[in-house]
């Protein structure tokens, strides 16, 4: 009944009532997604973003709160279950694009390079000044609405154009699985704007 008023009444002021009180019951997974989907109340929304994630929810459901849950406790409580667990290769990028844990982050990146048969040791820096000297020669050579579009490339396609051991994972997997190997600590940056992808290339390069 509660989720029956949280999908279908009209005033916000019922539906945070409803979804409080659902989440204060013992509700199932689906139900608490019904709260999160339908209740604006952000302290509501956060416990049940948090009972989520404590009640042996699926790896689908770990991702999820990753991805839409603006709490980053909760999401780095998320992203270290998911890890645990045995997460997909496209869910551990999920760990390392939002997780603000470097533990996590960590555990997810060697997890993955695990899964992919990675055993050189990668210098991140390396690899992204090298990016950078490139991209910043020739900005226009720079695009991130996709991984490879004719001669531009996003930042986790210019990794596979000039590194060949990125470039072989590439073939065996996809571009963003490559990228997210090689250079684990930036793929927050893989979903900038181009504009805000080239400010932090300009930092890389000065640093």
């Amino acid at each position: 009944q509660l989720t029956y008023v949280l999908r279908h009444c009209s005033d916000s002021d019922i539906r945070n009532k409803a979804g409080e009180k659902l989440t204060e019951n013992s509700p199932s997974n689906d139900q608490l997604t019904y709260v999160l989907l339908h209740c604006f109340d952000s302290d509501i929304r956060n416990k049940a973003w948090e009972k989520l994630t404590e009640n042996s929810p699926s790896n689908d459901q770990l991702t999820y709160v990753l991805e839409y849950c603006s709490d980053s406790d909760i999401r780095n409580k998320a992203g270290e279950k998911l890890t645990e667990n045995s997460p997909s290769n496209n869910q551990l990028t999920y760990v390392l694009r939002y997780c603000s844990d470097s533990d996590i982050r960590n555990k997810a990146g060697e997890k993955l390079k695990r899964n992919v048969g990675l055993t050189i040791e990668v210098d991140e820096h390396v690899e992204m000044k090298r990016i950078a000297n490139v991209v910043l020669a020739n900005p226009a050579c720079l695009e991130m609405s996709g991984w490879h579009c004719g001669t531009t490339h996003c930042i986790a396609g210019w990794e596979c154009e000039l590194n060949p051991d990125a470039k072989v994972i590439e073939s065996m997997f996809t571009t963003q699985i490559a990228g997210a190997v090689f250079l684990p600590s930036y793929v927050p940056l893989f979903y900038k704007s181009n504009k805000e992808a080239l400010e932090e290339l300009e930092k890389i390069a000065n640093s």
